[in-house]
């Protein structure tokens, strides 16, 4: 993760971004999911990724940072990047109301223990 929370420009996916993603703004994870996108994209046109080996393996490694690092729910930053698309939104009454005060690294494993309990939607 960049200082500005994003995929690193200049690393492994640079020819990516460039080809992908150059009118996309570095930061708050904006680049970072406008590849995962294009992969995302590419998987419904059922055509081959648009990555290479290397760029998908630092594009995961950024998403487990971010997992890691955590951000809360109520943030307003890094919300384009979320570990999982639309997690925040999907869930955020479900993590009010299960699992408030537990810091962010916690959340997936928090409403994992109360998944007979969740809205369909989270």
């Amino acid at each position: 993760i960049t200082k500005n929370n994003d995929i690193n420009v200049t690393g492994a996916c640079k020819t990516s971004i460039t080809s992908l993603c150059a009118a996309v703004p570095h930061g708050d994870g904006q680049v970072a999911n406008c590849l995962r996108t294009a992969v995302k994209a590419a998987r419904t046109r059922k055509e081959a990724t648009p990555l290479t080996p290397n760029c998908r393996a630092e594009m995961r490694a950024f998403f487990v940072q971010l997992a890691r690092a955590g951000v809360h729910a109520d943030s307003t930053k890094v919300v384009a990047a979320e570990p999982v698309l639309g997690f925040r939104a999907a869930c955020s009454e479900d993590l009010k109301k299960f699992c408030r005060g537990r810091p962010p690294t916690a959340a997936m494993q928090c409403l994992k223990m109360y998944k007979p309990q969740l809205q369909d939607i989270c």
